[in-house]
């Protein structure tokens, strides 16, 4: 009970966790801190469309917050997460984030998790389901057949190479029956 206690807290603080300054400068491209120097890189981009699946979602805030190598939460001296990156799509829904695979929590055997929030051009903020990576060892068969029957299981990203670099294709959709944060 306390592990998911503690757990639960640690989500609804990442999801409501102050995140690098967000202005209307921020492009459809971002790159997560540690970045650079990480082996696990890799470059996750696509569309974000609207409820219908076909209209882009133009001019949303996709905020993503992770764990760094080691699977630890770091905050900087602003109170800012240095794992998180905010971006904001463009006309045709595109965004893009540079960043890595993120460290688990090896004292209470979590996955491999990368948080992601979206803020809708009226300021409503939606919690989108984390997005898991294949190669978890802790991503079992029976945690794979839960979520393939209670949610999407393209949320699991396998990794691939392309001309030397690491990338997913990952287009979204925002479901009506998405968590409202705010």
């Amino acid at each position: 009970m306390k592990t998911l206690i503690r757990f639960t807290a640690v989500v609804l603080f990442l999801l409501s966790a102050p995140t690098f300054s967000q202005t209307n400068a921020l492009s459809y491209s971002a790159t997560i801190g540690d970045y650079e120097s990480s082996d696990e890189k890799f470059k996750i981009s696509g569309t974000l469309y609207m409820s219908d699946g076909v209209t882009p979602a133009k001019d949303y805030i996709i905020t993503i917050n992770q764990a760094d190598k080691n699977g630890d939460f770091i905050i900087d001296e602003n109170n800012n997460l240095i794992t998180s990156a905010t971006v904001k799509t463009d006309a045709e829904g595109k965004y893009e984030f540079k960043t890595f695979v993120p460290g688990t929590d090896r004292l209470y055997n979590k996955l491999q998790e990368i948080f992601m929030k979206v803020e809708t051009p009226t300021g409503e903020s939606y919690a989108m389901p984390t997005l898991l990576f294949d190669a978890d060892p802790k991503l079992t068969k029976r945690c794979r057949k839960q979520i393939a029957k209670r949610s999407d299981i393209s949320r699991i990203l396998k990794l691939n190479k392309v001309n030397d670099q690491t990338v997913v294709e990952r287009d979204m959709i925002l479901r009506l029956d998405l968590d409202r944060i705010n």
